[in-house]
């Protein structure tokens, strides 16, 4: 019962449990958002911003390894004279233009030019000397097959060659006899026998011409390297 003249007492408003209810424990706490536009604040750890060059700016002295040189600081490129070469010998024009060439690209001068073009020579002239004595061992193994041979060699060589000699003059030619001798062939065996049968066969060896007899061991060519040694 109120007493008359007595203020009435406040009561504080508590909020209900609805509006605020009780923390649970092990609950984890509300996950604190951050206002849209605003960077979080960094945690240990966490790598910072890479730092970027501006447009337009070069980087520190030292940072580009690869730098390419300025314009107009790389070697003209060589004019090469004409290579000296031995006394009678001459180069093809396209394998000069090669070697031009490949000095060029590697930037080499004429003296070092020079070298390769003398190498090539050398090994040229190497490969000539082999083969010259590969043609002249061959052609006195042939020599040899022939002089042996047991159809027209051995003692009847002398007598047998001038009726290969006559098959040859009656039926051959010029360049048929320039061919046998620069090639070798003419003390080939099997040539001297083709044309000792055919004048055998047709008589041949009587129209040879006086002095044309070969002694024992020479071709019935009187070419220079065709004699017996």
């Amino acid at each position: 019962m109120a007493v008359e003249g007595e203020a009435p007492v406040a009561v504080e408003p508590t909020p209900s449990l609805m509006d605020a209810p009780p923390a649970v424990e092990g609950e984890k706490p509300a996950e604190v958002t951050t206002p849209e536009g605003e960077k979080p604040a960094t945690s240990e750890g966490e790598k910072p911003a890479e730092v970027t060059t501006p447009e337009g700016e070069k980087p520190a002295e030292g940072e580009d390894e690869g730098e390419k040189p300025a314009e107009g600081e790389e070697d003209a490129p060589v004019e090469y004279t004409d290579f000296t070469l031995p006394e009678g010998m001459e180069l093809d024009t396209e394998l000069v233009d090669e070697i031009k060439a490949l000095g060029v690209e590697k930037k080499l001068s004429q003296e070092e030019t020079q070298r390769i073009v003398d190498m090539g020579v050398k090994l040229q002239q190497k490969n000539a000397e082999a083969l010259s004595n590969a043609v002249v061992e061959t052609r006195a193994a042939w020599r040899e097959q022939a002089i042996s041979d047991p159809e027209f060699g051995g003692n009847s060589l002398a007598a047998n060659m001038p009726i290969a000699v006559g098959a040859r003059e009656k039926f051959g030619t010029p360049e048929l006899k320039t061919l046998l001798d620069e090639s070798g062939l003419g003390d080939h065996p099997e040539v001297i026998r083709f044309f000792y049968r055919v004048g055998k066969a047709t008589g041949e060896h009587d129209f040879v011409k006086p002095g044309t007899s070969v002694a024992p061991g020479q071709s019935f060519y009187d070419h220079p390297t065709s004699k017996a040694k």
